[in-house]
């Protein structure tokens, strides 16, 4: 197996350990989805500094990488939100409420006449 190959495969196994889909790994690295998905494929190699923060993200989530695969380093392993999630999050300020926790109540209707 190739060294490409090789990375190809950790970095799909690294995701799929993590539970983290091509999209979020993409956003979080600040890279498009069909980088990571054609380095999964092995269809190209990236640029040596979108590889750099791709395999930054995944070790920064806790992620080994050895010469037969990856490995989480520590169990169980602890929550983590890539840089480029974060950077996107605008800061809620104390007793805020989130739009997407707001409760949706149904329209009032009028009464008939």
């Amino acid at each position: 197996m190739s060294e490409r190959s090789l990375i190809a495969a950790q970095v799909r196994a690294a995701r799929a350990l993590l539970g983290w889909s091509q999209g979020y790994l993409a956003d979080g690295a600040n890279v498009s989805r069909s980088t990571i998905a054609d380095l999964e494929g092995d269809k190209r190699e990236p640029h040596e500094a979108s590889l750099f923060v791709i395999m930054n993200e995944l070790t920064s989530a806790g992620i080994n990488f050895t010469d037969t695969g990856v490995e989480f380093r520590d169990w169980p392993p602890r929550e983590y939100v890539p840089t480029g999630i974060r950077q996107n999050t605008p800061p809620q300020r104390p007793g805020q409420i989130d739009k997407a926790d707001k409760l949706k109540l149904p329209a009032r209707r009028r009464p008939e006449a």
